[in-house]
This record gives C-alpha cells, structure tokens and sequence, in this order.
C-alpha cells in the first residue's frame, strides 16, 4: 500500500467521524442547493406552487431551516431558488439512489430521510477523495514525492479545507475544489496532447464550477495561461489558441450546455433568461472588504488559516524556479482575491475561517509545496524551526476547528 492510499484512507476515516456526528447534512443553505431534486423528482413542483402541501411539513419534521430564505417571490409572484443549480447536479446521482432504495430499506420516499442523508454524505466523501487524488496526481508533476505528500498533508490538515470536507463536505467548496483539480491536471495534459476529450472535461468542469459558484468563473486564467512563464511563451500560447479553435468552440459549447438547464429555469420562473437571485446580498466591485478579508478577528483568512502565510512567502521561490506556473496562479489568487472580498456578506457566514479560499487552495498548493522544497534544501538550523512552525499551524487548525465546532469561534 503506498503513502498515498494511506493517507487518504487515513482522511476518509477521520471524514466519516466527523460527518456521523450531524444529525442532519440537508439543512440551510445546503438545503436550497439540494431543494431543485425533490421539488422536482418527487413532488413535480419545481416552482414550489403546492410547497404548503409538501415543503413546510417536511421543513417542520426534519428542521432543515428555520425559515424559507432559500426561495423566494420573483417578479412573477412566483418562487424562485436563491441559489444555482450546479451543486443540485453533483447531488444527483447520489439521490436517484437513494430515491430507489429508501422504499425497499423501509424508509419514507420524501427526498430527506436517511436513504438520502447517507447517499449525499457517501457522495460528498467522494468528490473529498477524487479532489485529492487529482491533487497528489497535479502536485508530482513538479515536485518531489516527500514535498507532495508533506503539501497535501498541510493544505488537508492544516487549513480550513478539513473542515469544509470533512465536516461541512456538501458546501459547494469540497465540490469545486474537485473540479478545479480535474480541470487543471486535464489542462496540463492538453498542452501536451491537445486531444479532444481533455476540452470536453475542461468545459463541463469549468460549467459546473461556475454554476455551483458563479464568481468561480474566474478559475478560467488558470488553464488560459498555464505554464506562460514569459512574452514569449504567451505568443505561443495565443497561436497554440489560434491553431485549435475548434477545440475551444467545443469547450465553450460544453460549458454553455452545462449552464442552460439554470437559464431555461430562470426564464419559467422569472421571464428573464439571465436573473439575479440574491435579494438582499450582493457584489459590489467599487467597495472591496480586502483588510477584513485578510486580517480580521472576525473571519480574517491569514488570522485564521495561517498556513496560507507560508504559501504566500513560497510565491517567491515559486517565481524563482517555476515562472511558468508563478504568473498564472498569482494572477487567479489576485482576482478571486478581489471578487470574493467584494461580496457584501465578506465574512461568508456559516463555516470556520473564510470558506471560498478553501477551492483555491488547489492552486495555492503549489508555492506551498514550493516554499516546503526550498526549506528541506536548508541546514537544519533553519529548516528545523520552520517546519515546527508549520506543525504548530496544522495543531492550530485542528484546535479551532473544534472550537469553531463548538460555538467557541465565530462562524
């Protein structure tokens, strides 16, 4: 058995612990992401016209939320799902099973007993372990296996990844950081093949993504500008574009396909093909929030998740040694930087730290990994106080998560 399969085997034990103590994993805002499935597959009431009958009985006997913000009156006078539809995809498979089994296990048919909680948990789970196996897989074509393993080991443990994976693993983060971690390795391989398919699951990654969270659409600079290290190597990128056209209409058509079900949606329900659906929530370009994003007391990213200090030192050395992969990642973190601290609601409630990093943290492995291969070069006398700083940071993270758990921090 390698290292990796006992790591992750080690992660998946330590994710069902955690997940076995909620008693419920369909419940607010997870709980809109999911709400497309049922109203839809089970109760045809996709426009929550006849929810009286069906929806408020079900939120009374399960607790799911304390009050219906995740729908509301549209400008039809009709309901209209707060949230996208990307995660009610992802969500899919995991209950058309659970949809067929919970009548033969003995369980009510409604879309929220137990058949459903365990087949979204097991899914979640999933997309937890195929996240980090494309991570490992992305990780080693840089660098060493000590450094990868070392990397990943950090970025689980020592961030606030663990606890929107291995506790909170139905927000849309662990699902993105998944598709973000295919859609890079999948990059990776079409500079070098420039085979059909990789566009194809670049597209439906990058659809999904965007239509799970709408401002991840950001994510696109990434496999744009991957391994541009130079002017130079960005002509080249521009004529490699050029040269495959085809293939780009064919990524952009699967993305735009992925998307289309939300359009046809909002067009029933709103009479608009393109709608806002947060009310009272919004993003504001002008008014960023970057030193409460970055340093607060009340949800500060570098407070909270101090690892990510050490990955910003290691863009230096990152710069250094692989400037072709230094500008496409500075470039991304620099803009989902900016857009996330723009949200009104910048502290992103309902989770441990600042929760939208967490999917970048796909990228922000590799000056990780970069500032951990620099310091296994240094003599002992260097290296030896660092890496128990970063010891300290993992123990840290495990100690608030808790807290956070608990109600000690604030969510």
């Amino acid at each position: 058995m390698t290292k990796k399969t006992i790591f992750i085997f080690f992660f998946l034990c330590v994710s069902l612990f955690y997940n076995t103590k909620r008693s419920s994993r369909l419940d607010w805002d997870v709980f809109g992401y999911y709400l497309y499935l049922p109203a839809k597959f089970i109760y045809d009431d996709i426009r929550l016209e006849k929810k009286d009958q069906w929806l408020t009985p079900l939120i009374d006997k399960y607790k799911t939320t304390d009050n219906l913000y995740q729908a509301y009156k549209g400008p039809k006078d009709i309901y209209v799902m707060k949230y996208t539809m990307g995660l009610a995809y992802v969500y899919a498979p995991f209950f058309f099973v659970a949809n067929v089994s919970a009548p033969i296990l003995g369980y009510e048919q409604d879309g929220f007993s137990a058949p459903y909680q365990w087949m979204l948990l097991i899914g979640s789970m999933l997309f937890s372990l195929i996240g980090i196996h494309y991570l490992f897989r992305i990780l080693s074509l840089y660098f060493s296996d000590q450094v990868v393993l070392a990397c990943v080991a950090l970025i689980i443990f020592g961030s606030n990844y663990f606890v929107m994976t291995a506790y909170d693993g139905l927000m849309p983060h662990n699902f993105v950081f998944a598709f973000f971690a295919i859609m890079l390795y999948q990059s990776i391989k079409w500079y070098e093949d420039q085979k059909t398919k990789r566009v194809f699951i670049i597209g439906l990654c990058l659809g999904i993504a965007a239509l799970i969270r709408p401002t991840s659409i950001v994510v696109a600079v990434i496999p744009a500008l991957w391994s541009v290290g130079d002017f130079d190597s960005l002509k080249k990128r521009i004529a490699l574009f050029i040269k495959n056209i085809p293939q780009l209409l064919i990524l952009g058509g699967v993305a735009i396909l992925v998307l289309l079900p939300q359009f046809i949606y909002w067009k029933s329900v709103t009479g608009e093909w393109l709608f806002y659906s947060y009310p009272d929530e919004k993003i504001n370009l002008l008014t960023p929030h970057l030193v409460n994003v970055f340093f607060s007391y009340k949800k500060g990213w570098l407070l909270y998740t101090p690892l990510m200090i050490f990955a910003l030192i290691g863009f230096v050395h990152l710069y250094k040694k692989y400037r072709q992969l230094f500008y496409p990642i500075f470039i991304f973190i620099i803009i989902n930087a900016y857009v996330i601290s723009c949200w009104d609601c910048w502290w992103y409630g309902g989770s441990f730290a600042q929760r939208p990093f967490v999917e970048s943290y796909v990228f922000m492995a590799f000056p990780l990994a970069a500032f951990v291969e620099k310091m296994l070069r240094q003599k002992l006398l260097i290296a030896a106080p660092v890496f128990l700083m970063l010891a300290f940071v993992l123990y840290l993270n495990l100690f608030q998560t808790k807290q956070a758990l608990n109600g000690v921090i604030h969510t």
